[in-house]
């Protein structure tokens, strides 16, 4: 028995000394706080734009919308892989990620500023106007 726990140990020991010796270890927890927050966001977009929609009817409007939040979405679904799927992760694989939802998220705002969608720090909102923050809130770093 003592050898099997042992053994497990051992076993449990070596994988934690791989994950943490890849590069994945250092972004892997700033990419998923970075995509959470870049998601929350997002989503806050989605309610205030819908909104105003129901009050101001646009088709063509809204599918323009629509899609550039699913090149958002898409966008961050590729940060998180990036950072999770790789052996050896480092800030350029990162930065080249983050540029692409950077540049879906800056067509989603200007898509939306007339709608009451504005770049501030921080997030807040009003009946209507909607401030988010810019993209670069959203950049992960490495964990030093």
């Amino acid at each position: 028995m003592s050898k099997i726990v042992v053994a497990v140990l051992i076993v449990v020991g070596g994988l934690l000394g791989a994950v943490s010796g890849c590069g994945t270890a250092g972004f892997l927890p700033s990419v998923l706080v970075a995509v959470t927050e870049a998601g929350q966001v997002l989503d806050a977009i989605v309610a205030f734009v819908t909104s105003y929609f129901l009050r101001h009817p646009d088709a063509d409007a809204q599918v323009k919308v629509q899609k550039a939040l699913v090149r958002c979405r898409t966008a961050l679904s590729v940060l998180t892989r990036v950072a999770a799927g790789a052996e050896k992760v480092d800030q350029g694989r990162i930065d080249q990620a983050f540029a692409e939802f950077k540049a879906a998220y800056e067509e989603l705002l200007a898509l939306t500023e007339p709608y009451g969608v504005k770049k501030r720090d921080g997030l807040a909102a009003t009946a209507e106007m909607l401030a988010v923050p810019p993209a670069e809130a959203f950049r992960p770093q490495a964990r030093r």
